[in-house]
């Protein structure tokens, strides 16, 4: 079938791929990821028709086929079957993403140094599922010192942190730079200031002026996976 002849799947697959693609697990989500209002997507299910925009956004943001939202057809990502994607010195085999580590460390603590941006190592994530959880071209790989944080993240464990995921959302976790000192924590939003909140109830909250031009208060992105070795 040439593409002449493609015929668009129903709305209902449509949608259900845009969300899949964007790893959207509601409505509220994906609007969030297509940079929209919750009533424009309840208009496009009223109209049982997806904006062609919406398509592009999501092709654009994810590397997703747009011949794979509208149609169905095909893989679900851009990269050629055959095609090694370039990674500094390295290549990742088709259907991988590559993610550097560096070795600054965050802190759950007090907070910890940002030693440098130099690679440590690279590692490899299947396409389908790292692109769910955002960029690959954003994200970064660092290890966390401290116990501020736990029981959710111990001392030495592997954060995964989206550098392109600023947007705070209650609940979430991320990555924040004061000054020279890097943490990961909670963080709520409140009139005129950050609040840094630790998992481990024995640490008090931070709160963060960011009117206070005194400090360099930088929120680097949102933790999306953890990974923790056993000892």
């Amino acid at each position: 079938m040439d593409s002449s002849e493609k015929k668009e799947s129903t709305f209902e697959d449509q949608f259900a791929r845009l969300k899949q693609a964007s790893g959207a697990e509601s409505d509220t989500a994906l609007a969030r990821s297509l940079g929209i209002s919750q009533g424009s997507i309840s208009a496009a299910k009223q109209k049982q028709q997806i904006p062609p925009g919406w398509v592009k956004i999501i092709s654009s943001k994810y590397s997703v086929s747009a011949d794979w939202l509208f149609f169905g057809e095909g893989p679900m990502h851009r990269d050629q079957p055959g095609k090694l994607v370039e990674f500094g010195s390295l290549r990742c085999l088709p259907g991988f993403d590559c993610v550097k580590r560096v070795k600054a460390r965050l802190s759950s603590g007090s907070g910890s140094l940002l030693a440098s941006d130099e690679i440590d190592s690279v590692y490899a994530f299947r396409s389908e599922w790292l692109r769910r959880k955002g960029n690959p071209e954003t994200m970064v790989l660092m290890s966390v010192s401290g116990d501020s944080m736990m029981p959710v993240i111990h001392d030495e464990d592997t954060v995964l942190i989206d550098e392109g995921q600023r947007e705070i959302f209650v609940g979430k976790m991320y990555a924040v730079a004061i000054d020279d000192m890097v943490y990961i924590k909670y963080i709520d939003r409140e009139p005129g200031k950050y609040v840094l909140r630790s998992a481990n109830l024995r640490y008090r909250s931070i709160d963060v002026d960011v009117l206070d031009e005194s400090r360099n208060v930088r929120l680097i992105g949102r933790m999306v996976w953890l990974a923790r070795e056993t000892r």
